[in-house]
């Protein structure tokens, strides 16, 4: 008959398998864990990129919206020299640059060359104003130039051309004035019968 020494041996040896299953469950759990943090690290990475490329995109775009203001802005101050408001021109050329000088080429949507070649063009045109229109408006056509061809925006790139300034324009050739020409009337008023008439009255007097 068992002694209860054995029946404390089996009591024994079951716990140590009960004890041995559980290892193996705490085991397997730590793995499932170690598994779970993995993911957990990679979607934190890759939430981490996509909230970096979409700061890099709103910032490029937030300075294409910029460069699309300075665009309106130089052709305004285009269509105001066109029109000889030169004060109007100029308060447009001053925000422009000023917009123009504060956006950060490495955040995209603009280079720093073409920045930097379009600020300096805007520069040169207020330094001539007002006393030289002319070559305000031709360093003004320029800097636009320069910002258009670098923005991606078709519908900018078709604004239609300012025309020139008043002062270039030539004289205007009044039509309705219209030098007067004499007139030597027939004798006959063209008709066949008018012109008989007059051919029987000169045989008469013959």
């Amino acid at each position: 008959m068992p002694t209860r020494l054995d029946d404390l041996e089996r009591q024994f040896g079951d716990l140590a398998t009960e004890l041995s299953d559980q290892d193996a469950t705490l085991a397997e759990i730590d793995g499932r864990a170690t598994e779970i943090a993995a993911i957990i690290a990679g979607v934190d990475e890759h939430l981490a990129d996509v909230d970096a490329a979409a700061s890099a995109r709103a910032a490029a775009l937030g300075n294409q919206l910029e460069v699309s203001r300075v665009i309106d802005l130089t052709a305004r101050a285009r269509l105001f020299l066109y029109q000889a408001n030169y004060g109007l021109a100029i308060d447009d050329l001053v925000v422009a640059k000023a917009i123009l000088d504060a956006i950060d080429p490495t955040s995209g949507g603009i280079t720093s060359e073409i920045r930097d070649a379009a600020s300096a063009r805007l520069a040169l045109s207020l330094a001539s104003l007002p006393d030289r229109p002319v070559l305000a408006a031709d360093d003004l056509n320029v800097a636009w130039q320069l910002l258009v061809d670098d923005t991606a925006d078709p519908a900018v790139a078709s604004l239609p051309p300012v025309p020139p300034l008043a002062s270039e324009q030539p004289a205007a050739v009044d039509t309705d004035v219209v030098a007067p020409v004499d007139v030597v009337a027939p004798a006959g008023d063209g008709t066949p019968a008018a012109d008989e008439a007059t051919t029987g009255d000169a045989t008469a007097d013959g």
